[in-house]
């Protein structure tokens, strides 16, 4: 696991500029996961496996713990 990873799916909160984080769909280059992203810092975690598609992640959004890393 890299620093940072794996928050947890209850909120976050920045660990550069404070703000108060929201899970969410976000992108890499791997693909799509569940993360938390600040809007001024970029990402601070990504909390599952990556997804083939936007679809897919969407879908895990709806329940996040059955996708969780450990």
């Amino acid at each position: 696991m890299l620093p940072g990873e794996c928050l947890g799916m209850n909120g976050a909160v920045c660990s550069e500029c404070g703000e108060t984080l929201v899970l969410k769909v976000c992108k890499s280059n791997a693909g799509y996961y569940l993360g938390y992203w600040c809007t001024r810092d970029g990402p601070e975690s990504r909390e599952t496996g990556y997804f083939d598609t936007e679809a897919e992640a969407k879908e895990a959004l709806k329940n996040p713990d059955a996708h969780r890393r450990i």
